[in-house]
């Protein structure tokens, strides 16, 4: 499905998130089709779900966007840091770029149900981002083992499945899950996580959107 803009078409990719307010007004979501394993940078597209996926936020329909991999023309480029079990990876974004194919200006990991990510800036403007899946001995995550593999990572700069997929609402959720976004402005890189909610098969609920320092 094609994309329909409220605003002017950006110009940049990362004036669509921004610009649009995609992340604050419609949930973007990475699918099985996201890119390859290896951390690097690859070409996706944003898929506007229609009436196939049901996301609300404060009693109302949101649009839902799911990120796809895009190798052929079209779409626009990013920073991809990939997911692996009982695998680690990291990638270093460089402070400043022209927002083309080799240096995009937008950071993607695949949706979060359970890794731990964390983020370590430099004094040049580059930042480098770690995103560690540490299977537990009996099930569930190593948040210990996760924690560890974030080096030197600031506390305030790292997420963990015990923080996102937390108490909301007076209710503790295992189906928490949460997209990072990372945008490149002439300001440098701005994290962003939201934080949604799996209500069934094809429905979500939008709860929070948040900067990460």
């Amino acid at each position: 499905m094609g994309l329909s803009f409220s605003k002017a078409t950006p110009t940049t990719p990362s004036e669509f998130f921004i610009s649009r307010g995609l992340l604050d007004d419609a949930l973007i979501r990475t699918t099985s089709t996201a890119a390859p394993g290896v951390a690097n940078v690859y070409r996706f597209r944003l898929v506007d779900m229609g009436g196939d996926l049901t996301t609300m936020q404060n009693d109302e329909v949101i649009d839902t966007f799911n990120v796809e991999y895009n190798p052929a023309r079209g779409g626009f480029y990013a920073h991809w840091l990939p997911f692996g079990f009982n695998q680690s990876f990291t990638i270093t974004l460089p402070p400043a770029g022209g927002g083309n194919s080799v240096n995009p200006d937008i950071m993607l990991t695949p949706t979060l149900s359970g890794c731990s990510v964390g983020f370590c800036r430099f004094s040049n403007g580059s930042l480098r981002v770690y995103h560690a899946n540490f299977q537990a001995t009996g099930g569930g995550m190593d948040v210990a083992r996760q924690t560890a593999a974030l080096i030197g990572c600031p506390t305030a700069s790292q997420l963990h499945p015990t923080s996102y997929r937390g108490v909301h609402h007076g209710d503790r959720a295992s189906d928490m899950l949460v997209q990072v976004v990372g945008i490149r402005d002439a300001d440098g890189w701005h994290i962003y996580a939201q934080q949604y909610q799996q209500d069934g098969l094809t429905s979500f609920t939008l709860l929070s959107v948040t900067e990460i320092p």
